[in-house]
């Protein structure tokens, strides 16, 4: 996942590891964009699943494509209409210095498979509750 100081996740990244028994399969990962919601926040009949580049074979181009990935999520619904990702995923691509917003409720899913990884789904939700006033628990579990 990418990092950064700060809030670096600005929306929900689903992350699903699924392990692979076939023969000569080697690591890959897909990633894709998942559209629930318009640019007015309200909630879409059917999300749009949308995919996002190639499938990848080397970890190493993955926290760039995220990177991509999230700018896309943050500025489709303002600016694309037809959901062109030509842009986002151009060699040289620099994200807007402020995105049209600060949040999203759309998701952008990473599908990886490998023979060393376990099935297992987790969500990476956006960063708000580091940049939140500082919360004291009401009252202890226990």
């Amino acid at each position: 996942m990418p990092r950064q100081v700060g809030t670096c996740t600005r929306c929900p990244m689903e992350v699903v590891l699924s392990h692979s028994d076939a023969e000569n399969v080697e690591w890959s990962c897909q990633i894709t964009l998942r559209l629930t919601h318009d640019a007015n926040g309200l909630r879409l009949g059917d999300p749009e699943v949308i995919p996002f580049g190639n499938v990848m074979n080397d970890s190493k181009l993955v926290e760039d494509r995220l990177k991509r990935a999230q700018a896309a999520i943050l500025e489709l619904p303002f600016h694309s209409p037809d959901h062109s990702l030509t842009r986002f995923l151009a060699d040289g691509y620099q994200g807007p210095a402020k995105p049209p917003v600060d949040f999203s409720r759309n998701v952008v899913r990473l599908d990886v498979s490998g023979p060393d990884l376990v099935d297992v789904t987790f969500i990476d939700l956006p960063g708000v509750i580091s940049n939140a006033p500082e919360v004291q628990p009401s009252r202890t579990p226990f």
